[in-house]
């Protein structure tokens, strides 16, 4: 059962055409993966699905509902999302940090349900991992710390969908192990579906269960991880020459061995 669907998206920066016509639906319960070359929309995107930018043309729609008919709370209380380079204010602790994820649930900056807000603030914290932290200031974290942190926060929203923006961007490996791990954890339990813009293909093999092509304005291709990426896309959309191998798992994965002759 689709939850989101794009449908005939477009969007243009002045007179420089984004996206054109873009069609594209997500699954109740599905990890998604927006792939794509720089420059391609993939952020953009996001937005749209968002409702923070407004599209020149077309219309996403949650369950069938065009987001800009739905007020701005009730759609955060569905809705989440976290983009790239996201900031705290100053002095800002981890605890209250989360505890801004609440906002769609408060009236007059108070809590409907005092009891209700807590839960959810603690639960995102030890599903994310920083229960240890809740008494840190934000800017004290360390890269890792900081993103388990923002997501945390906008999982105490609740939502039925949460939308990535390359959420491993900046992190180590291990890092980048531990946030994807999480978002795995917060699909299978809680089955809340994901939307990902992803830069690290094998990410996207590895933790999506259908990925979207961005190319050329609008989705090129969009299917199952294993069925759509291969060293010809890679070579075709992102101009490079990948070998493959099989990872542990029994999964292909890609390593990129030189760039392709344009």
């Amino acid at each position: 059962m689709t939850i989101l669907s794009a449908e005939h998206l477009s969007y243009a920066a002045g007179h420089t055409p984004i996206l054109e016509d873009v069609a594209l639906d997500v699954a109740r319960g599905q990890r998604l993966a927006i792939i794509g070359p720089n420059g391609a929309g993939k952020s953009t995107l996001l937005r749209l699905l968002a409702g923070l930018a407004r599209p020149s043309g077309g219309a996403v729609q949650l369950e069938g509902c065009d987001i800009r008919r739905i007020g701005r709370q009730a759609l955060a209380r569905r809705l989440a999302v976290l983009p790239q380079g996201v900031e705290a204010p100053a002095d800002t602790t981890v605890r209250r940090l989360v505890g801004y994820g609440r906002f769609p649930y408060r009236s007059h900056l108070r809590a409907e349900d005092p009891v209700k807000d807590r839960e959810a603030v603690d639960w995102a914290m030890q599903v994310t991992h920083v229960e240890a932290l809740q008494d840190r200031q934000v800017q004290s974290l360390s890269g890792g710390e900081r993103q388990r942190a923002f997501l945390a926060m906008v999982l105490a929203q609740q939502p039925e969908v949460l939308l990535l923006d390359e959420p491993t961007t900046y992190l180590d490996m291990a890092h980048q192990l531990e946030v994807m791990q999480i978002i795995t954890a917060v699909n299978r339990q809680y089955g809340v579906t994901i939307v990902m813009v992803l830069h690290d293909i094998n990410h996207a093999l590895q933790y999506a269960d259908a990925v979207a092509v961005l190319q050329g304005r609008r989705i090129a291709r969009q299917g199952r991880p294993e069925d759509v990426i291969s060293a010809k896309l890679l070579a075709d959309v992102f101009g490079v020459e990948a070998d493959a191998f099989t990872d542990r798992e029994g999964r292909t994965v890609y390593l990129p061995a030189a760039l392709t002759r344009r």
